[in-house]
């Protein structure tokens, strides 16, 4: 039987060896009084609970406001950042490059080859502006790498991207203003209804510019050689 010196007591003295506290005892002996005790469960918000934030203990209002901002930084509009992404648009496997339907004008020199899941998108908006009448013209598709280093030493007024660009692996498509004169609103429209993101918010921006959302996911050397390769292919 173990001997505990408290049976029995109620109270204590306190630290002036008068005031008798009522108390407890802790797992490791210790000796707790009540009134501190209770005055450590202290309301969130006030000055106690902010005190213990400020040394690295945080209330949940705080915890939860960091929780926030973390999910804003990491969500991307239309999608959830708890929910994986299972989009096959991004390439996965070796590069396929096919034509969108509908009617269309190329201009000269350009490729108007794309992976098919963006084709598809493309084809839907493109059939959208059928419908208005329109046909819209594509003044920029598929890129090889050469037309891609041709690009940035160029004058184009919205330049070319550094390193891989989403042109090189058939994810991206120019319409350009000039080309579709009277036409950009309802080109805009279409494509975004499409599931296409527009590059005018871009830094900088490039409102010519159609892209798959998850591209970048793609927009590396490997992908681009597995799709010079299919391009290749095709011009036998």
């Amino acid at each position: 039987m173990v001997f505990d010196r408290y049976a029995g007591f109620t109270s204590l003295p306190g630290p002036d060896g008068k005031k008798r506290r009522p108390f407890r005892v802790d797992e490791e002996g210790n000796i707790i009084y009540r009134d501190e005790e209770a005055r450590d469960v202290s309301p969130i918000g006030t000055p106690r609970s902010q005190a213990r934030a400020r040394a690295g203990v945080r209330d949940w209002a705080e915890l939860d406001g960091k929780a926030q901002g973390r999910l804003a930084e990491l969500t991307v509009k239309g999608t959830d950042p708890l929910v994986p992404d299972t989009s096959t648009s991004v390439l996965q496997g070796a590069c396929q490059l096919v034509t969108p339907s509908g009617r269309y004008r190329a201009d000269p020199g350009t490729i108007a080859l794309f992976q098919p899941d963006f084709a598809a998108k493309l084809s839907t908006g493109i059939k959208v502006l059928n419908n208005q009448g329109i046909a819209p013209v594509i003044t920029d598709g598929y890129r090889t790498q050469e037309m891609q280093y041709a690009r940035r030493r160029g004058p184009k007024k919205y330049g070319a991207a550094k390193d891989i660009s989403a042109h090189q692996v058939g994810l991206a498509a120019d319409l350009g203003v000039n080309s579709n004169t009277g036409h950009n609103a309802a080109i805009l429209r279409a494509m975004t209804s499409a599931g296409l993101v527009n590059g005018a918010h871009f830094t900088p921006s490039d409102p010519v510019h159609y892209v798959e959302r998850n591209a970048v996911r793609s927009q590396n050397r490997t992908a681009a050689k597995s799709c010079a390769a299919t391009y290749a292919s095709k011009k036998r």
